[in-house]
């Protein structure tokens, strides 16, 4: 009886988390729909980045939806079968690492420009990037098989394994913010690393304190990630278009215009 009270109260509180994660992130859409007109819509349907933004945008609200339905399958208080816990985790996993990618993909890009494409950097946090994705691939490796859930799919303790993931993911970060800041260009990257770290800083705690309500740590990461992507690359666009409006719709200067670097400083590191 115990165990059916708690699950009840730890998949309320994910419901609760999931509904406000997307409200988050529809009221941040509502504030974007100009700028997402002038700067994503109008440019050309072969634009890597138009179909970046899209995805960032869509893929993450279609992923708090989905979160939303199985939520709702979890409320019958039915038994959920092994072999779908196993799926959901695997889900999960694979949401959080490809947006976490992209994301990276982004502040690396920028970091990589404005150290005046130093492929030192370059492979430094691209070696970052690829540890993250396995540590995450081993995360998932381990627990997947064989998930301490509950039988409605809710986590009983967070497995250690997670925090290899966690602490790849916020070495990274750092790395990328520290070579930011060096560049004296903070602005949307500062305010990335804050959230993403955070959320990391959070789903660590959880785990270390064997929380059973590490499972609302899901919905907040696709929110900020989601957000934090699409937020980079209308800044950037912002950039863009300050000083070259008539490139307003271009990708080549995306990444490299207005940029601010102390030009003194030698472009090694």
């Amino acid at each position: 009886m115990v165990l059916i009270e708690e699950d009840f109260r730890v998949s309320r509180s994910m419901a609760y988390n999931t509904c406000a994660a997307l409200t988050v992130m529809l009221w941040d859409w509502s504030l974007c729909l100009a700028d997402e007109f002038d700067f994503i819509w109008r440019r050309p349907h072969n634009s890597i980045i138009k179909w970046l933004y899209v995805f960032f945008k869509y893929a993450g609200l279609m992923a708090q939806g989905f979160n939303i339905l199985f939520l709702r399958r979890m409320e019958t208080y039915k038994p959920i079968a092994n072999v779908t816990c196993q799926r959901w985790i695997i889900y999960q996993g694979v949401t959080v690492e490809v947006l976490l990618l992209l994301v990276d993909g982004l502040l690396i890009l920028r970091v990589y420009a404005i150290w005046s494409c130093n492929r030192k950097i370059l492979i430094v946090l691209v070696i970052l990037v690829l540890l993250e994705a396995c540590s995450m691939g081993f995360s998932v490796s381990l627990i997947a098989p064989d998930p301490a859930m509950s039988d409605l799919c809710l986590l009983i303790k967070t497995p250690m394994a997670a925090v290899l993931f966690g602490s790849v993911a916020l070495v990274t970060q750092s790395m990328i913010i520290f070579l930011t800041v060096r560049r004296h260009l903070v602005r949307d990257g500062g305010v990335a690393f804050i959230g993403i770290s955070a959320m990391f800083v959070g789903g660590l705690c959880y785990t270390l304190l064997g929380s059973e309500y590490a499972d609302n740590m899901f919905c907040w990461i696709v929110c900020v990630l989601s957000i934090c992507g699409c937020r980079i690359i209308l800044n950037m666009d912002h950039f863009a278009a300050g000083t070259l409006p008539s490139h307003r719709t271009s990708d080549a200067v995306w990444l490299t215009s207005d940029i601010i670097v102390d030009e003194d400083e030698d472009p090694g590191i």
